[in-house]
């Protein structure tokens, strides 16, 4: 594989995964969606932490992101 397929390759995604983390995980928490609140409940967490935890994973997100700091943001988004 030549080196710009594989770039391109990472960079589409790097793409998908933002756009699933923003989608299905950040957003919800976000706006307060009953299914984020739901969900956390039935994990034992309390309501209140529900804008807390989405601020956390946008921040680790943008970690992830950032080039000079993806290694922190991978190893703060897979102990989520």
């Amino acid at each position: 594989m030549s080196p710009a397929v594989m770039a391109w390759s990472g960079r589409i995604l790097t793409g998908c995964f933002t756009i699933f983390m923003l989608a299905a995980s950040i957003a919800p928490k976000l706006i307060g969606a009953d299914v984020a609140t739901n969900s956390l409940r039935e994990l034992g967490w309390p309501d209140g932490y529900v804008l807390m935890i989405g601020l956390i994973e946008m921040a680790c997100l943008a970690l992830y992101l950032l080039p000079e700091s993806s290694i922190l943001g991978a190893v703060l988004k897979s102990i989520k």
